[in-house]
């Protein structure tokens, strides 16, 4: 076979190039702007609703955005406040372990301070573990994870414990960890007298 006095090792140089039609279809097509987007504000906003708004969202962890959110920029900026803010999520079982609360907050700290106030939503405490608690205390006072009201425990002593360890924790953030823990400490004691499984 012949080859072109263009070729090297085969390959089509650029005076060869030149002779390749470019048909319309072989051009890169344009990004076309999603429909949604065209839609006035408010009519988005109700599409937004309608696709995010679940109510209650259990905390798994699997945990995920919505795909909707990750279609364009400007979708997930007009759209991520609501999915985080007008759902409730729900972690049924809890065992004063903080894992799946610190994992909601990772998932949550790009709304920054609209968070810190947030009702986050309802947890069923089962079980108590004082070392889950004291590295949820410290996840709190080291603001790494929600410290939030617990709606639905076994044992209203127990509810006690957890809001006062809480407490202690919000109150200690200007203070070493060492002295934070101390008063958890102290608190340990005391919740033992009435359930020596604090003391486990």
């Amino acid at each position: 076979m012949k080859r072109s006095a263009n070729d090297i090792d085969g390959v089509a140089q650029p005076a060869d190039l030149k002779r390749i039609k470019i048909h319309a279809s072989d051009k890169p097509t344009e990004p076309r702007e999603s429909s949604l987007l065209k839609l006035p504000a408010e009519l988005r906003t109700s599409v937004y609703e309608w696709c995010l708004v679940e109510d209650i969202i259990p905390v798994t962890d699997q945990l995920k955005q919505p795909p909707l959110l990750h279609t364009c920029r400007q979708i997930r900026r007009e759209a991520l406040d609501m999915w985080y803010l007008s759902n409730t999520f729900k972690i049924d079982r809890f065992d004063c372990d903080a894992t799946l609360l610190a994992k909601l907050y990772q998932h949550m700290n790009t709304l920054g301070q609209k968070i810190a106030n947030h009702p986050i939503g309802s947890l069923s405490c089962q079980g108590i573990n004082w070392a889950n608690l004291e590295k949820w205390c410290y996840n709190v006072w080291d603001r790494k994870c929600f410290s939030i009201d617990v709606e639905e425990v076994n044992d209203d002593e127990d509810d006690g414990v957890i809001d006062a360890a809480m407490k202690i924790a919000k109150t200690s953030r200007g203070l070493p960890w060492t002295d934070c823990k101390a008063m958890l400490t102290l608190l340990r004691r005391v919740a033992g007298h009435a359930d020596a499984e604090w003391l486990l």
